[in-house]
């Protein structure tokens, strides 16, 4: 008999010790819970943990973060449609400037001016004659130019 007297000291050692810590107390109200339950659950364990744990920091940082999560995926997609029609508002700008570079503005018989004060000639325009055509000398004038030139 003398041989369970230090293993029952030592039971009374941990019991003392659970019930200064609190465990006890925890311990208790879980089972008292789970014994007024009217329905009880299948796994009895998973409703102790449950219980024991409670709404702890990490399940409510862990809730936080899965809101946090949701409203992001929202914004995500908010975000996407808007890329998406800035994206095709370009593209379609992109398509008028290729447009516009390609298609001259004046029409191709009109020719462009040779320096920056000249204007542009139309070949439909009337033309100075001197302009045109340069001067001749006077040694080269033909018999019909000279008889032209004399009336």
């Amino acid at each position: 008999m003398t041989s369970f007297k230090p293993i029952d000291s030592k039971k009374e050692e941990f019991r003392k010790y659970l019930e200064k810590v609190g465990i006890m107390d925890v311990l208790t109200k879980a089972l008292v819970s789970l014994y007024e339950e009217p329905e009880k659950p299948d796994d009895a364990l998973d409703f102790l943990r449950q219980h024991l744990l409670g709404k702890s920091s990490e399940s409510v940082e862990l809730e936080a973060l899965r809101l946090e999560l949701c409203e992001l995926k929202v914004r995500y997609a908010q975000l996407q449609e808007e890329h998406i029609d800035v994206v095709s508002k370009l593209s379609k700008y992109e398509m008028t400037e290729a447009m516009a570079k390609t298609t001259p503005s004046t029409p191709p018989h009109v020719r462009a001016p040779s320096s920056p004060n000249q204007e542009p000639t139309d070949p439909n325009q009337n033309i100075d004659d001197n302009q045109a055509f340069p001067a001749k000398d006077s040694t080269e004038l033909t018999s019909t130019e000279s008889a032209t030139s004399s009336l």
